[in-house]
């Protein structure tokens, strides 16, 4: 269970914030810049567009998220790809979020979804939601070779799974209450309704899983549950990959293994290294930020409005008095 701040310790949740805006430093600032990169994927109404020459899919991504899949998408669009990561949902309209949950409840079928991401001119796919049907992309484009992206070990993904979990998720999906004022349900209730029935879908298809089991229900589950499911997925993978179609990609190995799978020259610059411990560390610090300061940031905003509501008020509440004696005036001067 992540520890959440009691309503007494606000004021000291406060502080860093003061501290930001009367010193800022080089941290104060990045921390403030992943504050508002949040609330830019929950606010913004932007989103990827059709295009006009929709072509197939280059790269199926196949490895399970917290595997490089985010360092993988980075390097992907260094090479020129348009690849379709779960972090590509959080920008759009909500309409991916919703066709993936129609997938996921049987009233879109995968191939359908499969044909809506080309008409949005990606050719290559990573993390979840679409590495649950990676074997329907597999049939549905024959020409494409299979990236399944891996950590050294199963037990390092599993703990790495609980990381996310515990650092991010779970702050996201808490319901707010009187310890901990989630926001988010206010801001963008239809985004993280749909947001949720998403993460509820992983790993129900590919692991028969009931619905946010592999979000909630692990903790119940002994040490080594999740890693079990690593190995039956990367065994899986294998058995239906063709192996001339298959890279095992660990990202520390950086271009020349993902290069030379591609056949595409090696570029002259440092492979990304995204995702790390100290991103979700990070966002976790943004989004408790955001959680114990939107309720007396929004406050102070609007006493400061009140208060120029009431300043101007006064101020027409005296010229009217000005207008009216120098009407007097003019009366007796006649």
């Amino acid at each position: 269970m992540v520890s959440l701040y009691p309503p007494l310790r606000l004021s000291k949740m406060m502080l860093p914030l003061l501290v930001i805006m009367s010193e800022p430093t080089p941290a104060s600032c990045a921390l403030i810049n992943t504050v508002v990169g949040i609330l830019y994927l929950l606010l913004s109404d932007l989103g990827p567009e059709p295009v006009e020459s929709p072509g197939p899919l280059h790269i199926i991504g196949a490895g399970l998220p917290r595997t490089g899949t985010s360092s993988l998408n980075a390097a992907l669009r260094v090479l020129g790809y348009n690849s379709y990561h779960q972090a590509e949902i959080m920008k759009d309209r909500g309409l991916h979020a919703s066709k993936w949950v129609d997938v996921g409840a049987g009233r879109t079928s995968p191939e359908e979804m499969f044909h809506f991401l080309s008409q949005y001119g990606y050719n290559a796919t990573l993390d979840y939601p679409v590495v649950e049907y990676y074997d329907v992309a597999l049939r549905l484009y024959p020409d494409a070779k299979v990236i399944m992206t891996v950590r050294d070990d199963p037990q390092r993904w599993e703990k790495s799974w609980n990381t996310l979990i515990s650092s991010t998720a779970f702050l996201w999906e808490h319901s707010p209450t009187l310890t901990y004022p989630n926001p988010i349900r206010l801001l963008v209730p239809q985004k993280w309704q749909q947001m949720r029935e998403l993460r509820c879908s992983y790993g129900v298809r590919s692991f028969g899983l009931q619905p946010c089991e592999m979000l909630n229900a692990y903790r119940s589950k002994p040490d080594g549950w999740l890693a079990e499911l690593y190995k039956k997925h990367t065994t899986s993978v294998r058995e239906k990959v063709p192996p001339e179609r298959l890279l095992e990609f660990n990202v520390k190995d950086g271009w020349e293994p993902l290069c030379d799978f591609l056949g595409v020259p090696i570029p002259d610059i440092p492979f990304p290294n995204v995702n790390d411990s100290s991103v979700f560390v990070q966002l976790r610090k943004a989004w408790l930020l955001i959680v114990y300061t939107w309720i007396p940031l929004s406050a102070a905003v609007c006493w400061i409005a009140w208060c120029l509501l009431q300043r101007i008020i006064e101020l027409m509440m005296s010229l009217s008095t000005i207008e009216k004696k120098q009407k007097k005036k003019k009366k007796k001067t006649v």
